[in-house]
C-alpha cells in the first residue's frame, strides 16, 4: 500500500518535473514550403523514461485504488469506529454520574431556598439568597446537609478506583 503510494507520488512529481522543465522544441521540419511545419520529437531523457512505460501505468491502474480502499478502510473508518465505541462505553458509565449530579444540583437549590426563606424571616438582606456559591447560609446549610457527605463519599470511592 505505502509503496503504491510512493510509486505515485513519484510518478506525479516526474510527470510535472517533465512537463515544466522539458525544453521547447527547436528544431522544426517543413516538407515543403506549402506544408505546415511540424516539430522533431524530443526524447525523454533516459533518467525519466522508465516512468513512462505503459506497463507501470497499467499496474499503477490496478493497484492504486485497492490500497487507497484499504488505507481508508483500516486508517480512517476503524480509528472512527474505535472512538464512536468509546465514546458509547465513557457515555453509557457516565449516566450514573449524571443522575447524581441531577440530584445534587435539586438537593442545592432546594437548600438555597430554604436558605433564602430563613434569611428572609430573620432580616437579613437579599445577597444571602442567590444561588451562587458563597453565601453564608447556602454555605451553612450545604457544609451540614447529608447529601454532601453522601457526595464526598462517592467521590472517595470512585476517585480510588
Amino acid at each position: 500500500m505505502l509503496v503504491a503510494a510512493v510509486i505515485c507520488a513519484e510518478l506525479l512529481d516526474a510527470s510535472a518535473k517533465y512537463v515544466t522543465d522539458a525544453p521547447f522544441p527547436r528544431m522544426w521540419v517543413q516538407a515543403s514550403p506549402t506544408e505546415p511545419a511540424t516539430a522533431l520529437d524530443i526524447p525523454v531523457p533516459a533518467d525519466q523514461a522508465a516512468w513512462f512505460d505503459a506497463e507501470l501505468h497499467q499496474a499503477q491502474a490496478e493497484t492504486v485504488p485497492a490500497a487507497v480502499g484499504y488505507a481508508i478502510k483500516h486508517e480512517l473508518v476503524r480509528p472512527i469506529k474505535m472512538w464512536l465505541l468509546t465514546h458509547d462505553v465513557a457515555k453509557s458509565s457516565l449516566s450514573s454520574l449524571e443522575s447524581r449530579r441531577l440530584h445534587y444540583d435539586a438537593q442545592r437549590r432546594k437548600l438555597a431556598q430554604e436558605a433564602g426563606a430563613a434569611a428572609k424571616a430573620a432580616g437579613a438582606s437579599k445577597a444571602s439568597t442567590s444561588e451562587a456559591a458563597g453565601g453564608a447560609a447556602q454555605v451553612t446549610l450545604v457544609t451540614a446537609g447529608p447529601d454532601l457527605a453522601q457526595l464526598q463519599e462517592d467521590a472517595a470511592a470512585t476517585s480510588s478506583k
